[in-house]
């Protein structure tokens, strides 16, 4: 039963560790899956999606909004995972390093599930025709 909890327990860091070191942008260390940046595209394509000074406020209200809580969240996952390292390096208590692993992975899933909320505000106060060069910067097709 112990060689359980220990072979869960390095399966879940070597997980986590993968995720960490993702060469994606979009998927960091803070999130626990990758997503479009659809929000990234928005800001770097302004000029060409014609938004209107509504949709910009908007756009600007949804980070303003989620970005916060994202961020508080990123902190813990900071300290958390410092906090693991220290216990893996220094024969830490399992029971522990389980706790920290099981943390980190709802802090990361609750990062994911704000930035999903942040991307469906944002694409609400879009036009059809803004959403579809959204679409097709993103799949890198031009218009």
């Amino acid at each position: 039963m112990e060689r359980r909890k220990i072979f869960f327990i390095i399966f879940s860091l070597i997980f986590l560790f993968k995720l960490s070191f993702a060469q994606d942008t979009s998927c960091n260390k803070y999130f626990l899956a990758s997503y479009p940046d659809v929000i990234k595209v928005i800001l770097d394509n302004k000029d060409q999606l014609n938004l209107s000074t509504t949709q910009n406020e908007a756009i600007e209200a949804a980070i303003s909004q989620y970005e916060p809580m994202i961020n508080e969240r990123k902190k813990q996952i900071d300290d958390l995972e410092n906090q693991l390292k220290d216990l893996i390096l220094h024969g830490g208590d399992s029971a522990k390093i389980k706790s920290i692993i099981l943390k980190l992975a709802q802090l990361k899933s609750e990062n994911l599930v704000l930035k999903i909320k942040e991307i469906r505000e944002i694409q609400n106060n879009l036009t059809e025709s803004q959403y579809k060069k959204i679409l097709s910067y993103l799949e890198g097709k031009s218009i």
